[in-house]
């Protein structure tokens, strides 16, 4: 099976990455960044080291890249507006346990 479809299923099953505020419960993790009515699906974000970066690897070395620290589920509408935004980058390596290590951990040379 595909690992990203695979990260995903196991990040929508991993309830201590909800958010709750005001005593209702988000699965976007967006919401920790910007306060919002959740729009849309939800999409597997990833944050630190994008597909786009990895594109010319292969699938076994884009395994790596497939990591809880490096991937957010986020509605449509936060994925469209803050999604890839170099703040919601910095918010994700400076608030998430374990980001910058997975960082400093990719060894695979990355496309800007």
């Amino acid at each position: 099976m595909n690992p990203r479809y695979i990260l995903k299923l196991n990040l929508l099953e991993d309830t201590s990455r909800r958010i709750v505020r005001s005593g209702q419960t988000y699965i976007c993790e967006g919401q920790d960044f910007k306060a919002h009515d959740c729009m849309g699906g939800i999409h597997l974000n990833e944050i630190l080291i994008t597909r786009g970066m990895i594109r010319h690897l292969t699938a076994k070395q884009k395994e790596y890249y497939w990591d809880p620290r490096n991937c957010a589920l986020n509605c449509d509408w936060f994925h469209e507006r803050h999604g890839h935004s170099r703040a919601y980058r910095e918010f994700w390596l400076k608030n998430t346990e374990g980001a910058q290590e997975f960082l400093d951990g990719a060894d695979l040379k990355v496309r800007a």
